[in-house]
């Protein structure tokens, strides 16, 4: 029922804020349903939760990890804060596209920690020379979450087993790139955050843009992020900056190529009758609903109504 739903999504966005450290593996696990149900059903995901309190359990959650990162001498512990970033980003991407989320994440320092995140993982793999996976052999407690981001990646077409296995600070640093750089699409600014007393975002962007462009060249399906790195340097805001394609960008595949349900629950399409996307809903939900049909979408509208007005 609807109900049940929305207890299920309030109580796994409970999880993720509240048990990153003491209990890690359901963190992980929450943040991956999280992800999952953003890409397939975001609309229905998002109506039953309020922006801000969202937008403040993303807030620890990342804090968290970017402690994690920063501050952990220890290898399974570091490799854990990988994961556990990127399990949670594709959540941090789509709900980009809500509108109540644009105006709280403007109150948060959410974005500048993203940032932060990504510049102290990038500094990791260039200047310490550290971007490998542990010996799952050795280390049996990582093989879930190993397993969890790669089955959350496959959802979008592009096989990432490869980069996952022999790059997993990079693929964790593009993605987060490519969260940034979203945000900064749908007209939130991003490059003008300040990070702590770093600067802002440009300026870390600039003091690293040989290494986000070795690491773009690294592999043919990081190479979309040079673009969304160059735009940030060079101070584009908005619509300006330069959004990888459907194809090419790694989270926004992740829909576009299969991942996105109809959004009538009793439907599991992924596209319509005759092989095409999925429709999308014009109304003030901006397209966070996607139909197989016109019919689904007036069954639907009961449900969504609120949602897309509010």
């Amino acid at each position: 029922s609807n109900h049940e739903t929305s207890n299920a999504v309030i109580g796994l966005l409970g999880v993720v804020e509240n048990c990153a450290m003491q209990a890690p593996k359901a963190s992980l696990f929450a943040a991956g349903i999280l992800s999952l149900l953003a890409i397939r059903r975001p609309a229905s995901t998002l109506s039953v939760l309020s922006a801000e309190p969202v937008v403040k359990a993303c807030r620890r959650y990342v804090g968290k990890q970017l402690m994690l990162i920063q501050e952990s001498q220890c290898y399974v512990e570091d490799f854990y804060g990988i994961c556990q970033t990127m399990d949670f980003l594709p959540f941090l991407y789509y709900i980009a596209d809500w509108k109540d989320a644009q105006q709280a994440i403007s109150k948060a320092d959410l974005l500048p920690m993203i940032a932060a995140l990504a510049v102290n993982v990038v500094h990791q793999i260039t200047r310490e020379n550290l971007d490998d996976v542990p010996d799952l052999k050795n280390f049996p407690e990582l093989m879930n979450i190993f397993l969890v981001c790669h089955h959350m990646y496959r959802t979008g077409g592009l096989d990432l087993l490869g980069a996952l296995r022999s790059k997993p600070k990079s693929l964790c640093a593009i993605l987060a790139l490519e969260v940034l750089g979203r945000w900064e699409y749908k007209q939130v600014s991003v490059g003008r955050c300040q990070i702590g007393t770093s600067g802002t975002v440009q300026d870390a962007m600039k003091d690293y843009i040989a290494d986000w462009k070795k690491i773009g060249k690294s592999s043919p399906v990081f190479q979309y992020s040079i673009a969304i790195a160059e735009g940030f340097v060079a101070g584009k805001k908005g619509h300006d900056l330069k959004l990888p394609d459907t194809e090419s960008g790694i989270l926004r595949s992740l829909s576009y190529r299969g991942g996105s349900f109809c959004a009538l629950a009793s439907c599991g399409r992924t596209q319509r009758e005759d092989g095409s996307p999925l429709l999308c809903c014009t109304g003030g939900c901006k397209a966070l609903a996607r139909y197989c049909c016109a019919e689904h979408q007036k069954a639907h509208w009961k449900l969504h109504k609120s949602f897309c007005k509010r």
